[in-house]
C-alpha cells in the first residue's frame, strides 16, 4: 500500500509538472493576411523582438511567450496588431518573438525591457524600448529609434533618422539627408553614406564623431557639454564654420586662425572661418570638450 501511494503521488506530481511546462514557454506560429504597405504595430513588454521584412502578403509570428503570457494577433489587413499580453506583472514574463512582415510595411515596435532588431523592411520604422538595445538595418528610408538603457544602431541608407539614447552608444552608418541624434552618456558616431542636408548631433558627456559629405546648403550642428567633438570632412568641402568652446581645445586641419572670446581673461575660444567659398553652415559648441576638425 505504501509503494502504491508513492507511485500515485509521483504520477500526480509528474502530471502537474507537465501541465505547468507549456505555460512557461508556449511555442508560437500564427499568421494573418496583411497589405504590402500596411501598418504593423508590435508590443512585447519583456524579452526580444525581431522583425524581418519579406515578400509575402501576410504577418507571421513565431517564437515563444513566457509564463502567463499569450499572443494577441489581430487586424484588418491595412492595420495589424501584434501584442504579447501578460497576466499580472507584464515585465515578469520573458517572451521572444520573431515577426515577418511585408517588406513595405510601416512598422512600430514598443517595449519596456526587450531588445529590438529590424531588418529588410523598406517602410518607415519606429522602435522604442526602455531597457534594451535597438538595431535597425537594411533598405529602410525613415527611422525613429530610441532606448533609455541600451545601445542604438542604425545602418543602411535611410534618408531621415531620428535616434536617441540616455545610457548607451549611438551609431548611424550609411545615412543621408536628415539626421537628428542625441545621447546623454554614450558615444555618438555618424558615418554618412551620402550628402547630408541637415544634421543635429547632441550629447551631454559622451563624445561626438561625424564623418561624411555636406550638401551645398547643408546645416550641421554639434553640441556637447563635456564630450569631445570630431568632424571629418572631405578636403573640398564648401562651408562656413562657427566653432566655440569655453575651456576645451580647438584643433583644425583647415588652416584657420583662432579668435579668443570678447572677455580678455576668459578661457572661452571662438573660431569662425569659411572654406571652399562657403555654402553649408557648420556650428560646433562645447563647454569643456575638445574640438577637432579633420580633412578626409
Amino acid at each position: 500500500m505504501v509503494v502504491a501511494s508513492r507511485t500515485i503521488a509521483v504520477a500526480v506530481l509528474a502530471a502537474s509538472m507537465g501541465a505547468v511546462r507549456p505555460a512557461r514557454a508556449e511555442q508560437l506560429d500564427q499568421r494573418r493576411p496583411a497589405a504590402s504597405d500596411g501598418l504593423v504595430e508590435i508590443e512585447n513588454p519583456a524579452g526580444s523582438v525581431r522583425v524581418i521584412g519579406w515578400s509575402k502578403a501576410e504577418v507571421a509570428v513565431t517564437g515563444t511567450v513566457g509564463r502567463r503570457a499569450r499572443l494577441n494577433l489581430r487586424g484588418d489587413g491595412r492595420r495589424t496588431h501584434v501584442e504579447v499580453e501578460v497576466e499580472g506583472n507584464p515585465h515578469a514574463a520573458q517572451s521572444d518573438i520573431e515577426v515577418h512582415v511585408p517588406a513595405g510595411s510601416r512598422v512600430s515596435v514598443e517595449s519596456f525591457a526587450s531588445s529590438i532588431t529590424v531588418s529588410e523592411v523598406t517602410g518607415p520604422v519606429t522602435a522604442e524600448t526602455v531597457n534594451g538595445a535597438v538595431s535597425v538595418s537594411g533598405s529602410v528610408k525613415e527611422v525613429s529609434a530610441e532606448s533609455v538603457n541600451g545601445a542604438v544602431d542604425v545602418s543602411g541608407a535611410p534618408t531621415r533618422v531620428h535616434a536617441g539614447t540616455v545610457n548607451g552608444a549611438l551609431t548611424v552608418r550609411g545615412a543621408r539627408g536628415e539626421i537628428e541624434v542625441n545621447t546623454v552618456n554614450g558615444e555618438l558616431r555618424v558615418v554618412a553614406g551620402g550628402p547630408i542636408q541637415r544634421a543635429h548631433l547632441e550629447s551631454v558627456s559622451g563624445s561626438i564623431r561625424f564623418e561624411g559629405e555636406l550638401a551645398p546648403h547643408a546645416d550641421l550642428q554639434a553640441q556637447t557639454v563635456s564630450g569631445e567633438v570630431e568632424l571629418v570632412l572631405p578636403a573640398g568641402t564648401a562651408a562656413d564654420f562657427t566653432v566655440t568652446t569655453f575651456s576645451g581645445a580647438i584643433d583644425t586641419d583647415f588652416g584657420a586662425s583662432l579668435y579668443r572670446g570678447p572677455r580678455r581673461h576668459s578661457p572661452e575660444k571662438e573660431l569662425t572661418f569659411s572654406i571652399g567659398g562657403g555654402g553649408a553652415k557648420v556650428s560646433i559648441e562645447t563647454l569643456s570638450g575638445a574640438i577637432s576638425l579633420r580633412k578626409r
